[in-house]
């Protein structure tokens, strides 16, 4: 493995690391091509979804985060299109909560906790 590339950070399946080591583990991350996952602002980090279930399941755990949180609908966005919607959010706080949702959910629905798990795969976590 190259020194650029991060090794993955093993979590127990159906479970999101606490907030700290989440965020410091995210910072630091490098994927496969030795780039970060992270993005500039406004929006840190984005992610294309063209299954039309799982554009269903984003939606329904964005609105459930931003009736949850004043500060959730500031830091969401979903763009739809044709091919699918593009998913972004401008802070990992709220990233975190998205996915802790989503996870919880996972343990009775087997699309969340798919896309839950590929959510984390792309963050550089794997379920374990």
């Amino acid at each position: 493995m190259s020194a650029l590339v991060s090794e993955r950070l093993d979590v127990p399946a159906g479970q999101v690391p606490d907030y700290r080591t989440f965020c410091r583990f995210v910072w630091q991350y490098r994927d496969e091509s030795g780039g970060t996952v992270l993005q500039s602002p406004p929006w840190m980090y984005s992610i294309f979804i063209d299954d039309p279930g799982d554009v269903k399941i984003v939606n329904a755990i964005a609105a459930a985060l931003c009736l949850n949180d004043d500060d959730a609908a500031e830091a969401i966005s979903i763009i739809r299109n044709e091919d699918g919607a593009r998913l972004s959010f401008a802070n990992l706080r709220v990233l975190h909560e998205a996915l802790g949702a989503m996870a919880k959910c996972g343990s009775e629905s087997h699309e969340m906790r798919r896309l839950a798990e590929f959510f984390l795969w792309t963050l550089g976590f794997r379920w374990v």
